[in-house]
């Protein structure tokens, strides 16, 4: 079965390359443990990249919730005024004083 599949192997493109340059860095210490320490950098590198993704990721989502949330509560109170409501009925309301009302009213 081996021999079969070394045959196999022999008639894919660029094996026995491989193989060979797997040979001579097996053969040669120095140059294993270059390779392994790349790898090891490379992983590291992958995983710092990842982590710095999500976080990104993850503070986007708030900040974007929390910007849609204050134009939400814009648009209700620009609602409400047109509406007739008084500045004081919609600081009750809403929770927000009177001067943060008037201004969320001269930025809409």
């Amino acid at each position: 079965m081996d021999s079969e599949l070394d045959e196999a192997l022999k008639m894919e493109e660029g094996v026995e390359d491989m193989v060979k340059d797997l040979k001579k860095i097996n053969a040669d210490a120095e140059k294993r443990q270059l390779m392994e320490t790349r790898e090891k950098t490379r992983t590291v590198l992958k995983s710092i990249k990842n982590d710095s993704y999500f976080r990104g990721h993850k503070k986007g989502k708030i900040e974007g919730k929390a910007e849609g949330k204050a134009e939400g509560m814009a648009e209700i109170i620009t609602r409400l005024h047109l509406g007739g409501r008084s500045i004081e009925d919609i600081a009750t309301m809403t929770g927000l004083t009177p001067e943060e009302i008037k201004k969320l009213l001269a930025n809409s």
